[in-house]
């Protein structure tokens, strides 16, 4: 017999955005009672991103450094070369439309020394997913929560649908050279 999808192990690569989404959404414990979670290490250490200036601190749910400390989500940090290794796909004007925890994602599963999904809804993350020929690497934030049991409604950027469409444009960007070095 199999288990339910509530209770499906989950191997995640979070990106920034989707770190403050599911807090946002209230599904970040139910997250990470369900899954492995993992941020890259730029995203682990770039605290102003999640400064609430309303509290004049950084949340304590949300303070990475802590969560890590705590072994409830992991830090990983990419090699340089697996970076330089990134970098070297990439023309200098779309790598300047890649943030560098994104860019430290991309080398993570690069690299290959996790397997792990990277959940993002960036657009230009998510067409780098599918110019590196790694689309399926990728995870909507749409599909976690449907894998985790957890149904919420979504701004338009989270879906699935988005996700997709972006893989699209991606591997349209491969075809061509767009943006490839």
């Amino acid at each position: 017999m199999t288990n339910p999808p509530t209770t499906t192990q989950l191997f995640l690569l979070l990106d920034a955005v989707i770190v403050i989404e599911t807090h946002r959404l209230s599904v970040w414990e139910a997250l990470l009672a369900r899954g492995s979670l993992a941020v890259p290490s730029v995203v682990a250490h770039d605290e102003a991103f999640f400064y609430d200036s309303e509290l004049s601190e950084v949340p304590r749910p949300i303070h990475l450094p802590t969560l890590i400390r705590d072994g409830k989500i992991q830090e990983l940090s990419a090699a340089a070369d697996e970076l330089r290794s990134v970098a070297q796909i990439f023309d200098r004007v779309f790598l300047e439309g890649l943030h560098e925890g994104e860019m430290e994602a991309l080398a993570l599963l690069q690299g290959g020394r996790y397997a792990l999904k990277f959940c993002t809804a960036d657009k230009m993350a998510i067409h780098a997913l599918a110019m590196m020929d790694r689309a399926e690497d990728g995870i909507s934030l749409e599909t976690v929560l449907q894998q985790a049991g957890l149904q919420k409604p979504l701004e338009r950027q989270f879906t699935q649908e988005y996700f997709t469409a972006h893989l699209t444009r991606g591997s349209q960007r491969r075809i061509t050279g767009e943006g490839l070095a």
